[in-house]
């Protein structure tokens, strides 16, 4: 199987030859292809700025600590 470059994070990754005759095998990945696919549509564009304030701050419980 071919080795290609994915299109959005550059990281080279195996593609199926029959992907790639389809015009797929273009992402390593799904989460790269719904970036790049937000690039060319911003569909999410009012989602994503809503939430830009939002940052991720995980919370640690006691009961996560707890040995069994």
């Amino acid at each position: 199987m071919p080795k290609v470059n994915c299109k959005e994070c550059k990281i080279e990754f195996i593609a199926r030859q029959a992907d790639l005759n389809r015009g797929w095998g273009k992402f390593c990945s799904k989460s790269c292809k719904a970036k790049e696919q937000e690039k060319r549509t911003g569909q999410n564009k009012k989602y994503l700025s809503h939430n830009a304030s939002i940052k991720c701050n995980p919370v640690i419980n006691d009961f996560m600590l707890q040995e069994y």
